[in-house]
């Protein structure tokens, strides 16, 4: 291909729709390098804006998605990166040339297409049962469902998945700087399935995750608040593939281990990082639902979420705290830590609860199932009650 003018304005580049684009793009996509909704959202954006005599900026960009502008130039980065992975263009696509380049590798496959079209039909004998051919073609071709395990997270691309009550307003908030989501649902609720998407969310714009799973923690190390911070300090390290060196920030006073915990992170893993990561932490009700048999477990506990609270408070003064963000799945509306310690009353609140008669019946749909609310919700509420609709 020849070199493309970012300021190309022909009649091939006036002629391209957004939506030829982006089933272009669409068509390429690979397996984890794909375009999610918040940069389709931009794309259309900034193709709007090309082709616009009156040009706009990130800022009205961010407006119009209510995102933030930082939010909108993250995602915008990782487009263009996307882009160029995907399609390999003869120039490296940017915010000026988007519709010069893109313009001219449809239209160059297009001529490509009718090239190869025009040689099988003139080339290829035609078939001597003609009916045969058509009748085979009209035979629609029977798509059987595959059913998921229930017993884990549903998948990404899952076509059962049903989005939940705020989770667009979750999207949004991973992606400001020092974000605080809470994840509230019993278990069965979907809590995983939905991390995973905040998570991947967060991820397309250069985030990275941190999976704190206290289920799977020792119970030894849940007893004793100066070995949990040095896990927790550790686990950090090793996650974000960075090199550990705790020691040289940790002292023998064991009553300011926080202290030391803080200074690991301020003084020397956050500033390691050229991106934003989001702690997860799961199965916080371990911790909390055992106290009245381990003390030390609940003690341990009260000290790490303080800390949690602390950390997002300096993130006010301290600039390089907002470098962290968390997502907190819990079970219980109410834990009991005091207004000011708690981090269980700030940040953006997710409640995963029932499915409502109208997403069971979608659910069902998604399943080959014709159910009503008149006949098939009625019976299930006679047999169980109200106690419906939990997604599991």
């Amino acid at each position: 291909m020849s070199d493309i003018d970012s300021n190309n304005n022909d009649n091939n580049s006036a002629n391209i729709s957004f939506l030829e684009a982006l089933k272009f793009v669409n068509e390429r996509q690979q397996e984890g390098i794909i375009l999610d909704n918040t940069q389709r959202a931009i794309f259309l954006k900034v193709w709007q804006n090309s082709q616009s005599r009156c040009k706009f900026g990130y800022k009205q960009i961010a407006e119009s998605l209510n995102m933030t502008e930082s939010g909108v130039k993250k995602s915008s980065a990782r487009l263009y990166a996307i882009l160029n992975e995907l399609l390999n263009p003869p120039v490296k696509i940017g915010k000026q040339n988007i519709i010069a380049v893109l313009s001219q590798m449809i239209e160059e496959e297009s001529q490509n297409r009718s090239e190869r079209q025009f040689n099988r039909e003139f080339t290829s004998p035609r078939s001597s049962n003609v009916n045969l051919e058509n009748n085979l073609n009209t035979i629609p071709s029977h798509k059987e469902i595959k059913l998921e395990p229930p017993d884990r997270p549903v998948p990404l691309n899952s076509q059962f998945y049903i989005a939940r009550r705020k989770e667009t307003v979750g999207y949004q908030t991973i992606e400001e700087p020092g974000a605080v989501i809470r994840i509230i649902g019993a278990r069965k609720s979907g809590a995983s399935s939905l991390v995973s998407r905040l998570s991947e969310r967060a991820k397309s714009n250069g985030d990275r995750s941190v999976l704190i799973n206290f289920l799977a923690v020792e119970s030894e190390i849940l007893k004793s608040k100066k070995l949990f911070m040095r896990w927790f300090c550790v686990e950090l390290s090793n996650q974000l593939q960075i090199e550990e060196r705790l020691n040289d920030y940790w002292g023998d006073n064991e009553k300011i281990v926080n202290s030391y915990s803080q200074a690991y992170l301020e003084q020397y893993l956050l500033r390691k990082l050229s991106f934003s990561i989001i702690i997860i932490l799961e199965r916080i009700d371990v911790l909390f639902d055992q106290s009245s048999s381990n003390p030390e477990m609940l003690e341990t506990a009260r000290n790490f979420f303080s800390l949690i609270r602390s950390w997002i408070e300096r993130q006010s003064e301290y600039e390089l705290w907002e470098k962290i963000k968390y997502i907190l799945v819990q079970r219980k509306q109410e834990i009991d830590m005091g207004i000011r310690r708690s981090p269980f009353n700030i940040g953006e609140e997710i409640n995963l609860n029932n499915f409502s008669s109208p997403e069971i019946i979608d659910l069902a749909k998604r399943h080959q199932l014709s159910w009503s609310e008149e006949n098939e919700i009625k019976e299930l509420t006679n047999i169980f009650g109200d106690n419906i609709g939990n997604p599991y």
